[in-house]
């Protein structure tokens, strides 16, 4: 009996042992169920906070949005929801960078700039997708907008960098007119850059690069851009006269000066125009100077009153003023001869 009693005891220590590993089972079911409810509230939130961000950023109501763009990251890793923290990424790099426009113009850059650095990071698997070269496109942009206000000596070098990997997607062949703005956005870095460190060679960089622009830019095809790359072309000219070949720099620039003038219609363009036939009077000035030619100082002189005559009367008085003091110089230097 003693046997049996003992048996029977065991058999109820079993029984409760049974029992209690039911109402453990049962807690994991109701933690883990606990869990997926904390998650999925979690989300449904994070949607809601994205969905009004969303609707004030297309409002142009940006910063309201940016907080609560920021307020999701703080919830969000790239390695759990890589799309998603992508997406609100890429949107807080657009407020920042549409407020730059209007205000405080170096913080928004810079804080737009390191948002689409982020968004990058997550797409570096996928470097050939349109969406990877179109962040690059706009990476590139952002950091020439940031390079006036701050660093140029890093800045432009960084734009350039992302044009360059935005045109291993976009190339000559397959998009045309996103390579020719690419090449033309590069060759302003180098000729902004040209002025901060190693001149001579960005200038001859900025050359190449809107040169390249020129397989698409043509007087059929773009004609405005056309001439906006060889105006900057001549311009690069003329600087690079400062250093060697003065003469035969300087009647490279005359000739693509002329091809400029082809590409801005006087009627619609009369500032670009203008503009163009001041350069003209610069190359001829220096050219005077170089070859001790009065010829030349004439046709330089003619070249800045045709540029005055052209110039818009809405235009940016800075820039007639610019051309009023060249003209003014050149008639000093032909009372002088």
């Amino acid at each position: 009996m003693e046997f049996m009693g003992t048996k029977g005891k065991r058999k109820r220590v079993v029984l409760v042992v049974l029992g209690l590993a039911c109402l453990t089972l049962a807690g994991v079911g109701l933690i883990r169920t606990s869990s997926r409810h904390h998650k999925a509230q979690t989300q449904l939130k994070q949607q809601q906070a994205l969905l009004r961000a969303d609707t004030l950023l297309e409002a142009g109501r940006y910063e309201e949005a940016i907080p609560i763009y920021q307020e999701i990251l703080r919830h969000l890793t790239p390695e759990i929801a890589p799309d998603l923290y992508g997406e609100v990424q890429r949107q807080l790099a657009t407020c920042h960078l549409e407020l730059a426009k209007s205000k405080d113009a170096a913080v928004h850059l810079g804080a737009g700039v390191l948002a689409l650095e982020k968004t990058l990071d997550h797409l570096m698997a996928d470097s050939s997708s349109e969406e990877y070269a179109m962040l690059q496109k706009r990476l590139g942009a952002a950091y020439s907008d940031l390079a006036i206000f701050r660093n140029p000596r890093e800045n432009y070098p960084r734009a350039i960098r992302a044009n360059q990997e935005a045109m291993k997607f976009y190339s000559l062949q397959r998009h045309p007119d996103q390579y020719a703005h690419l090449q033309k956005a590069t060759g302003l870095a180098y000729q902004n850059l040209a002025g901060v460190t190693d001149a001579r060679k960005n200038l001859y960089l900025a050359k190449d690069a809107f040169e390249a622009s020129l397989a698409v830019y043509s007087p059929n095809h773009n004609p405005f851009e056309y001439g906006i790359a060889q105006n900057n072309v001549g311009a690069i000219l003329i600087g690079l006269a400062g250093y060697d070949q003065q003469v035969g720099y300087l009647k490279e620039a005359l000739k693509v000066f002329e091809a400029a003038k082809t590409g801005f219609s006087q009627e619609k363009h009369p500032f670009n125009y203008a503009m163009t036939m001041n350069n003209m009077g610069i190359a001829y000035n220096h050219l005077s100077e170089e070859m001790h030619s009065p010829a030349h100082l004439d046709l330089a002189v003619d070249a800045f009153l045709e540029a005055l005559e052209r110039f818009p009367e809405d235009g940016p008085p800075k820039f007639r003023n610019i051309i009023q003091a060249n003209l003014d110089q050149a008639r000093a230097r032909q009372k002088g001869n």
